[in-house]
């Protein structure tokens, strides 16, 4: 699946500590990626489910962001829902938890080197802090 896929598992793991994933290149300010797994709690049950991801990313560009998403066709639209964003700095966006890791995988790769314009993905850090 991929080292970045199996990380993002890791925090969709409801039994863990909350953590989230951060991704950042050194250097660059506009290269940072927050991503943390919400979960709902079943009142019934009293079992944790994954509820949603949210996506926090550096934003630099000045066009409403989630018609950049769909121009690099990140996920399906009915998948995202724009939270806030900040032209420029930054934009936030709630996603459904059928979003698979290998998806989000692929999405944050798309934002990092496309929207974000980072010059070599290698020199993108990849962390999970516990939050």
């Amino acid at each position: 699946m991929g080292k970045l896929a199996d990380t993002i598992l890791q925090i969709a793991d409801p039994d863990h500590e909350a953590m989230a994933l951060v991704c950042d290149a050194p250097g660059q300010d506009d290269v940072w990626i927050h991503l943390l797994a919400e979960f709902d709690d079943d009142p019934l049950t009293g079992q944790r489910s994954l509820g949603s991801w949210t996506l926090t990313f550096g934003y630099p560009l000045q066009r409403e962001p989630l018609l950049e998403l769909r121009r690099i066709n990140f996920l399906p639209s009915l998948a995202i829902r724009l939270s806030t964003w900040e032209p420029g700095l930054f934009a936030r966006v709630q996603l459904m938890p059928e979003v698979s890791a290998g998806e989000l995988a692929t999405g944050i790769r798309q934002i990092i080197l496309v929207i974000q314009s980072a010059g070599n993905p290698q020199n993108i850090e990849v962390a999970l802090e516990t939050i």
